[in-house]
């Protein structure tokens, strides 16, 4: 099992398996496993319910599976949505890039960029700078998201020092 402790559940689709972990009131998980000869990982949904470590729990369980199955890659529609009164109310396309999801930036956002981003090409390259994250952040928008399972890729470096910085975070002040 991915997260010993967790509710699971596995729904057959033909095509892929869903699978959905559930820790209640912590972490909600939902990923297709798919791919008898290239085995692929999609997330699906990811909630979690802390500053970071539940997070890390699921990320940490999906690379494991995805090394596990031989898997490459593991991929997420890093969603926004908005409601009308400018609520966020979908965050993925800000959450999975701290947790080295990368992709193509939009064309529309490419066009808009300031000049001192304009050599941006990924939504990582835009986070790679203080003033790049913030114009993601107020200007990002859905974008297909991939980790990279390879040793020392761009996506293992960014998850690294996401988990240093939380490790430093969960210290007790000395």
């Amino acid at each position: 099992r991915v997260l010993p402790d967790a509710d699971a559940q596995y729904v057959d689709t033909g095509s892929s398996a869903l699978v959905r972990l559930r820790q209640p009131g912590t972490l909600e998980l939902d990923f297709y496993v798919s791919g008898a000869t290239d085995p692929q990982i999609k997330v699906d949904w990811m909630a979690s319910r802390d500053s970071g470590s539940q997070s890390m729990r699921g990320i940490n369980a999906l690379i494991e599976l995805a090394e596990r199955i031989g898997s490459t890659r593991i991929t997420a529609d890093a969603a926004r949505s908005v409601t009308r009164d400018g609520r966020i109310t979908m965050n993925g396309y800000k959450m999975w890039p701290k947790l080295g999801f990368d992709g193509p930036l939009p064309k529309r956002i490419i066009d808009q960029l300031p000049p001192d981003l304009a050599g941006a090409r990924t939504v990582l390259d835009l986070y790679d700078t203080p003033a790049g994250r913030r114009y993601w952040i107020e200007n990002g928008d859905t974008y297909n998201a991939a980790f990279d399972l390879a040793p020392n890729s761009r996506s293992r470096r960014v998850l690294a020092n996401i988990k240093a910085k939380l490790a430093r975070r969960s210290r007790p002040a000395s």
